[in-house]
This record gives structure tokens, sequence and C-alpha cells, in this order.
């Protein structure tokens, strides 16, 4: 269980070779001060770099809300400007198989958010992204 004093930082990240290809996602959950470092990542078939990239944030969110218990502060960083302003509502979400992930991440947050978590998303530069960017970039060749 996680102190409520905590922050939990999620990085999340999507690749794909070929775009459409073999895709992959990968994430990482770390606290602030330290003691939590849950990393995973997957290979998801043949997909579009934006698929993968909400794959890893949807993938993230789900074990996040296994982690955390207590009212945390939550913050999310992906690479993706895509994905980060369509879930912040600044951009639209026109492609149908997007739609439906999207649809799917808002729930995860709108639960966090009902069990008293404090959401904010961030859009970063790959380099601060790196262990993401790389668990994603292998499980994308598996």
């Amino acid at each position: 269980m996680i102190d409520r004093n905590n922050k939990i930082i999620i990085f999340t990240d999507g690749a794909s070779k070929g775009n459409p290809g073999p895709a992959g996602y990968g994430y990482q959950i770390i606290s602030s001060p330290p003691g939590i470092d849950v990393r995973d990542s997957s290979n998801i078939g043949i997909a579009t770099n934006n698929v993968a990239e909400y794959n890893g944030l949807l993938a993230g969110l789900a074990r996040l809300i296994t982690l955390v218990r207590d009212p945390t502060q939550i913050v999310i960083k992906g690479d993706s400007q895509l994905v980060i302003k369509q879930i912040q509502g600044v951009y639209r979400v026109k492609e149908p198989k997007l739609q439906e992930l999207h649809r799917s991440a808002t729930l995860l947050i709108d639960e966090l958010k009902r069990k008293g978590h404090h959401i904010t998303l961030e859009h970063i530069m790959r380099e601060y992204n790196s262990v993401a960017d790389n668990l994603a970039s292998r499980a994308s060749l598996m």
C-alpha cells in the first residue's frame, strides 16, 4: 500500500516498426519518495504507433489501479503529444479505433479520480521517457 503523501509518476510509451507494423508498449510506475518501481511491456502484434501509445497508457493505468489504494497525486507522463492532448480534451479523437481506446483510458482515469486520486497529464520529450521508450521498442520486436 502506498502512503497518500507519495506522488506516483507513470511513464508510458508505445512503438510501431512500420506504422502500422510490429508494435509494443512499455510503462514504468515510480513513487516519490522512492519505494516503487514497476516496469512492464508487451507486444501487441501489428498496430499503428498511436494504438501502441494508447495501449501503453491503458496497461499502465490498469496496473496503477491495483497498486494505489489511498488518495494520491498521480502524474501521467508520455511522449505522445497526440495521446496526452486527446486525454486532456485539447485534441479531438477522430479515428474510430482511437475513440475506443480513448474511452477505455478515460474510464480508468475516472475510476482513479472517484477513488480520490488527483490526476495530471504531462507531455514530455522522448529523452525524458527513456525507460518506457526502451521497453516499448524491445516489445515491438518480440
